[in-house]
């Protein structure tokens, strides 16, 4: 039976075009913070799938499909399309249950934390049924080989994805940063408007001086939203979702969104382990002496910190979301760190300090 709580636009879609599931049930799912929505659907005898709803598409253009296709064709493991109806915006995918990386990991985290920055690898819980150390550990060295195999997948002239013709050039890291400043820094900050316009100038030369160098670098295929929310785990496999963004990046992009990761705090000899494992497998294919590579990460992680902080702060100011303010202040501390121990940007740090005083 179709949930009472259900759009009527949607209850109406599935009695006309998708009537083999008018005796499924199907409940709303958890949205994320795009306009996509999503629905379980479950037979009487078990069987489930998922529904995506969206706005209408042409099949061969949309990026979710294509990239779907791409990853898949490509070893990495993604759900599974199952029918497709571009006239009416509707996806039915594989169901792929409800335990993300972050819910899997996020007990082992908090216990993490709670014996303090140790060796990460060696550590023994022995009063739990897992080795949450191992679990950790093993997760995510499997995301960072996946991520290594994705920056490996070079273009082909035909088929023609939209990924490899998109990037984090110049332009669209600047985008972000002044995005950033739209909905976090300058609605927090209390100067008159002389003030506001230097420090607004200030802000924006130190954050686009980091675009031109970022944008410099060498650029491979990045999932582009790398955080443990969009990596599920079913049946002892790591699947990929939310893909449809990607696009080339730096080496340590989706590297930097995989360990400063908002949802999924790290310590930092955590942090630093998975950094460590990551070189030895990236280096095999690309050439960066050491200090060159922890400093690429270090200001790419500090554009992706930020970046997420505005898009939470936009959420909130654009759709009214409260969901994702409570990652705020981690979020500006995990910048700050990186910020004063790695970077030279004053004016930036000076925004941070304030709006984690504006927080408390």
């Amino acid at each position: 039976m179709l949930n009472t709580n259900l759009s009527k636009e949607v209850k109406d879609s599935i009695q006309i075009y998708l009537p083999e599931y008018i005796n499924w049930n199907l409940n709303p799912l958890t949205p994320d913070a795009s306009d996509r929505r999503y629905y379980r659907l479950e037979s009487e005898d078990g069987k489930t799938l998922v529904l995506v709803t969206q706005n209408p598409f042409k099949q061969d253009d949309f990026n979710f499909l294509q990239m779907q296709k791409l990853l898949k064709n490509n070893g990495i493991r993604v759900p599974e399309v199952k029918r497709v109806y571009p006239s009416l915006g509707y996806i039915l995918l594989e169901d792929l249950g409800d335990i993300s990386l972050q819910s899997y990991l996020l007990k082992a985290n908090s216990w993490g934390n709670s014996l303090g920055d140790q060796d990460t690898r060696s550590n023994k819980i022995t009063d739990l049924p897992i080795d949450f150390w191992d679990q950790r550990w093993f997760w995510s060295c499997q995301a960072v080989n996946q991520m290594a195999h994705c920056q490996s997948i070079k273009k082909n002239i035909s088929p023609r994805y939209a990924c490899f013709d998109l990037s984090f050039n110049e332009e669209k890291l600047n985008f972000e940063w002044n995005w950033t400043w739209t909905h976090l820094v300058e609605p927090s900050l209390k100067l008159n408007n002389l003030e506001l316009i230097k420090f607004k100038e200030n802000w924006l030369f130190e954050a686009h001086s980091i675009s031109k160098k970022l944008a410099q670098e060498v650029r491979v295929l990045t999932h582009r939203d790398f955080h443990s929310r969009n990596l599920m785990v079913k049946n002892n496999e790591l699947i990929w979702i939310d893909f449809q963004d990607a696009r080339m990046g730096t080496l340590v992009y989706d590297l930097s969104s995989l360990i400063c990761d908002s949802y999924l705090p790290f310590s930092l000899a955590f942090q630093k382990d998975i950094l460590d494992y990551a070189y030895s497998i990236q280096i095999k294919n690309q050439v960066y002496d050491r200090e060159i590579y922890n400093k690429l990460y270090s200001l790419q992680s500090f554009q992706r910190i930020l970046k997420a902080a505005g898009s939470f702060a936009s959420f909130y100011n654009l759709k009214s979301d409260s969901r994702y303010l409570p990652y705020l202040p981690k979020t500006l501390e995990s910048a700050l760190f990186m910020a004063k121990n790695d970077l030279q940007s004053p004016q930036i740090v000076k925004s941070i300090e304030y709006l984690l005083k504006v927080l408390e």
